[in-house]
């Protein structure tokens, strides 16, 4: 596991302050639990920005592995897609319908029971989003950063993840941004094995091990995220 590093003064803020920078779903966690919910999501691939409801973000909190998450989420399956395709609703921005329209077949995808087709889908809305507007919101929200010349989608992702360590000015407005990022690491991350939901294996080296039924909520969980923080960035890039 990644060790998630971040002021935890920042953390003891947002939790004081939640309704007015955290994720409606995240509200009322202490700094400790988001804690948790970061390095989850690095270690687990996962985002639990806006979707799945509270009850189940909690009921992650405790458990020990990520098997045992993975789960958990599949046992709450219903519920989970419920929570995304209510939150896609807020996604309005018109640059960003056709992939809320391709995220929402997913999910009817996966209700369907076909999780290769419904994994498929949630990366290339991914894959899609960020080369549309992903990398410039990256380096919108983290302008402090030092990024590679010509870094791809990992590179720009990890460049802002790893440079947090040196951040004494992290501002509560950046953590939504960095709380979608720290979950799409692995979704972008090189090399010909996964533990978890890997884009680029699924589109370049597609095969059982890389669509397994545990990674369909996780990628339309990432996808979901991604839309939900794009969509207030490019309704307000000024403030981003």
């Amino acid at each position: 596991m990644r060790s998630v590093s971040l002021p935890r003064a920042l953390l003891d803020q947002l939790a004081a302050t939640a309704a007015l920078f955290l994720p409606s779903n995240l509200v009322g966690l202490d700094a400790e639990d988001l804690y948790t919910i970061l390095e989850m999501g690095e270690d687990d691939g996962l985002s639990l920005a806006w979707a799945p409801r509270t009850e189940i973000v909690k009921a992650l909190l405790p458990l020990d592995a990520r098997q045992e998450r993975y789960a958990l989420l599949a046992e709450r399956r219903d519920d989970v897609l419920d929570d995304v395709d209510a939150s896609l609703h807020i996604v309005t921005h018109p640059e960003l319908t056709g992939m809320v329209a391709t995220l929402s077949t997913a999910i009817r995808t996966a209700r369907a029971g076909f999780g290769e087709g419904a994994q498929a889908l949630a990366g290339n809305v991914l894959e899609t989003t960020m080369k549309w507007h992903g990398k410039a919101w990256i380096r919108r929200s983290f302008p402090q950063v030092t990024y590679p010349p010509m870094a791809g989608h990992h590179g720009t992702i990890g460049s802002a993840l790893d440079d947090a360590d040196d951040w004494g000015d992290l501002t509560l407005l950046q953590f939504k941004h960095y709380l979608v990022l720290a979950g799409m690491r692995n979704a972008f991350g090189p090399g010909a094995t996964q533990e978890t939901f890997n884009r680029h294996l699924g589109a370049h080296r597609a095969s059982p091990d890389t669509y397994r039924a545990e990674f369909v909520l996780p990628a339309i969980l990432l996808a979901h995220a991604l839309l939900r923080a794009l969509n207030q960035d490019l309704d307000r890039p000024d403030e981003a």
